[in-house]
């Protein structure tokens, strides 16, 4: 409880499960987490008071079987890179991929209840994942039934429950949590190293491996030569991967980094491609049965359909920019509450990011044609 640092209030990196989303945990109340040692570590010094209820020691590490292979794999991958080899480099890179998908995953036994109230009270105790008071039966229903960890169906013989078995042998092998957490703690300490670092910079973009920031291009020459510095060819080390004069950021898989004319590095997660910045659509084919018979559907996927509603935008008309923010949730919010900021952001917020990037397509499609038809 009660943040102690500006960096933690303006970057919190807390979320809460509600309402069936992952929305952000409000700071100026007391919050519950599950923590990794080196967590714990970082937000001890974030907040002024930290109470542990209850830890898991282990006096024993023991590397994964395939830690040895994942090494060598990527020795080989710096081998190929230094050899300009890209097939052979690409290869070792899923390989790797592969090999990180390879942990146990824990065995999800079905467990039966006489009653929902039942159900939903194993899964609120067991998983700590809860249901507002004002949230419909029906609400509830669907986002339970559209998870892959838990899920709740009415069945036969009652309501049943199927999640992961936490508590057995099995679980101890589920490595994928404990390495995405270490990643963000990774993103966290780099984050406050270039805010200390670097005048006036201002974090526009964080995912699971990257981070995006702005800062006068007074400074440019100096934060990059210190970023060089700081990066290795090491694995899980950071290296700079570009340097442009703007960017437009919509969500967490979607932005666009240009310079003048030339888009340098895009993602449009969903509905684009390596070669199409500006993707808006995708069409594919969806399979579906009547009856006996299998019929293939053709489907259209639409960038403004597949935004979030989750984030809000807020305009700076000092430095006339305009920044998105997620939803912010507390002990005491209601379910009607989420509802509301829904709505409001996809009526709102939706049409303010999808101007956002059709104006940049009509500044840069002049250029990105000229590029296309120069490659065809």
């Amino acid at each position: 409880m009660n943040p102690a640092t500006d960096f933690i209030a303006r970057h919190n990196p807390v979320r809460s499960f509600h309402s069936g989303r992952n929305l952000s945990a409000q700071l100026d109340e007391p919050i519950l987490i599950d923590l990794n040692e080196f967590e714990l570590t970082f937000f001890s010094r974030h907040f002024r008071r930290i109470h542990l209820i209850e830890a898991v020691i282990s006096n024993e590490t023991l590397s994964h079987p395939l830690a040895r292979e994942v090494r060598r794999s990527f020795a080989r991958r710096k081998n190929y890179r230094a050899q300009s080899n890209k097939t052979l480099a690409d290869r070792e890179k899923f390989l790797a991929t592969l090999m990180t998908s390879c942990a146990n995953r824990p065995s999800r036994p079905p467990r039966t209840f006489k009653s929902r109230e039942s159900a939903m009270e194993y899964v609120r105790s067991h998983y700590g994942i809860d249901v507002p008071v004002d949230e419909p039966e029906a609400a509830t229903d669907i986002w339970l039934d559209g998870r892959k960890g838990v899920t709740v169906h009415h069945g036969g013989n009652g309501f049943d429950v199927r999640g992961p078995a936490l508590i057995n042998g099995s679980a101890c092998h589920l490595l994928g949590q404990r390495i995405v957490a270490r990643g963000r703690i990774m993103l966290l300490e780099k984050m406050e190293r270039i805010l200390d670092r670097a005048p006036d910079v201002q974090i526009c973009y964080t995912n699971i491996d990257s981070i995006h920031f702005s800062l006068p291009t007074i400074h440019r020459d100096s934060i990059v030569a210190w970023l060089e510095r700081e990066a290795s060819d090491e694995m899980g080390s950071f290296k700079v991967e570009a340097v442009t004069q703007h960017g437009l950021w919509l969500e967490p898989g979607r932005y666009w980094l240009y310079s003048d004319s030339e888009i340098v590095k895009f993602r449009n997660r969903s509905v684009g491609d390596r070669q199409r910045p500006f993707n808006d659509h995708s069409i594919h084919v969806a399979n579906r049965q009547i009856g006996g018979l299998h019929v293939p559907i053709k489907m259209t996927l639409d960038l403004e359909r597949t935004i979030s509603p989750l984030r809000s935008v807020d305009t700076d008309g000092k430095e006339n920019q305009t920044r998105q923010r997620l939803i912010e949730v507390g002990e005491n919010t209601r379910f009607s509450y989420v509802l509301d900021e829904i709505e409001r952001n996809q009526r709102l917020a939706i049409p303010v990011r999808m101007q956002a990037f059709r104006r940049l397509r009509e500044r840069m499609m002049p250029s990105c044609t000229a590029a296309s038809v120069q490659e065809e």
